[in-house]
C-alpha cells in the first residue's frame, strides 16, 4: 500500500488541486495543507478501487483508533462510501493513520493530549498496555515531567500502528541512516526495542525504535542537555556587567543559560578587553553594549551552541 502511496503521490501533488476539504479540527488549515490533504483523498481513492489496501485491521487496533476519532475528524465517511461495511471500518483507519503520519500539521498538542487522555481510559488493550510500559521506563529513567505524559503515550501508541500498518521501513530505509542520528536518540531507541522486541520484526522494530526515540527526544532535549554557562568580564565599565547579566537573564531561561561569576567555571566569557581563557573557552569580545549589530552576533553564537548541545549532547 505504501509503495503505491508513494508511486501516486509524486504524480498528484504536482497537480493544480481546485477542491476545498472541510477538515474539522478546530483549527483554520492553509491552501498548502488543503491541497496536501486533497492529495491524500485522491490517494486512497484510488488505492481503494485497485484494492491496494491491507486486511483486516484487529479489534484492539479498532479500539485504539477510536480514540482519535473523538478529538480528530477528517470527513472520512463523506469521501468514501463503500459496498463493503465491513472493510470500511479498516479502510477508514489506514486513511486516518497516513494522514496523522503525511499531515503532522492536523495533530495539535492539545489535540494529541486529549487522544492520550482518552487512551488512558481503554481496559485490557495490549497496545496501550504496552505503550504505558515503555511510557513508564522512560518516565524513570529521564525523570519526564507529567505534563508530558499524554503526549507520549500517544506518540508510542499511533506511531506503532503507523510503523506497523503502513510499512515505513520501505520508505525510512530508503532515505535514512540509522547510523548517524546522535548518541540521545540511539539510547532512547534502544530503550524502545527492548520493550518492543516480541512486538515487530527485527527490521520493522529498528524503524520503529528510531521513529519513537526521534520524536520524544525533542520534547526532552531541553531535560538532559546542561545550560550554556557564560561569565562577563569588564576591565573599565562600570554598567557594563550588569547590562549584560540583565539582558541576558531577560531573554534565555537559567535552563538554557547560565550567568556564572568565575570565569574559570564558563564556556564563553563575555568580555570589553584581552582576557586570557582556556582551551575548552571561547572568548567573545562585546565591547560596546549599545551595538545592535554585537548583540546579533553573540544572539546568533549562544543560539548556535545550544541548538549543538540539544541534538548532538550524549546522555
Amino acid at each position: 500500500m505504501l509503495t503505491y502511496l508513494l508511486e501516486i503521490t509524486a504524480n498528484q501533488i504536482d497537480k493544480t488541486m481546485t477542491t476545498t476539504v472541510a477538515v474539522s479540527t478546530n483549527q483554520a488549515w492553509s491552501l498548502s495543507h488543503q491541497l496536501k490533504m486533497q492529495t491524500l483523498l485522491n490517494v486512497f481513492d484510488n488505492a481503494n478501487k485497485m484494492g491496494k489496501l491491507a486486511q483486516k485491521a484487529s479489534r484492539e487496533e479498532l479500539e485504539v483508533m477510536t480514540a482519535v476519532y473523538k478529538e480528530l475528524h477528517l470527513g472520512f465517511s463523506n469521501h468514501f462510501n463503500y459496498i463493503s461495511k465491513n472493510a470500511f471500518p479498516t479502510e477508514k483507519m489506514f486513511f486516518y493513520l497516513a494522514t496523522m503520519y503525511y499531515l503532522p500539521e492536523s495533530l495539535t498538542a492539545d489535540l494529541m493530549r486529549k487522544v492520550g487522555e482518552h487512551l488512558g481510559e481503554y481496559r485490557n488493550n495490549q497496545i496501550i498496555v504496552k505503550a504505558n510500559q515503555l511510557l513508564g521506563k522512560l518516565v524513570e529513567k529521564y525523570t519526564i515531567p507529567k505534563k508530558y505524559h499524554q503526549l507520549f503515550l500517544f506518540h508510542i501508541t499511533y506511531r506503532f500502528l503507523i510503523t506497523k500498518q503502513l510499512s515505513l521501513e520501505v520508505l525510512f530505509l530508503a532515505t535514512n541512516s540509522i547510523s548517524d542520528i546522535n548518541a540521545n536518540v540511539r539510547q532512547i531507541s534502544r530503550d524502545v526495542q527492548m520493550t518492543y522486541k516480541n512486538e515487530l520484526s527485527v527490521g520493522v522494530l529498528e524503524v520503529f525504535g528510531f521513529q519513537i526515540a526521534e520524536l520524544l527526544y525533542s520534547y526532552m532535549s531541553h531535560l538532559v542537555a546542561e545550560p550554556v554557562k557564560i561569565a562577563i568580564y569588564s576591565s573599565y565599565s562600570a554598567n557594563y556587567l550588569m547590562v549584560l547579566k540583565n539582558i541576558l537573564h531577560g531573554i534565555y531561561k537559567k535552563k538554557s543559560v547560565l550567568i556564572v561569576e568565575k570565569i574559570e567555571d564558563a564556556e564563553i566569557v563575555i568580555a570589553d578587553s584581552a582576557v586570557n581563557v582556556n582551551d575548552h573557552q571561547v572568548l567573545f569580545y562585546f565591547e560596546d553594549v549599545h551595538r545592535i549589530e554585537t548583540w546579533k552576533k553573540l544572539a546568533i553564537y549562544i543560539q548556535t551552541v545550544l541548538i549543538k548541545r540539544r541534538t548532538q549532547l550524549n546522555i
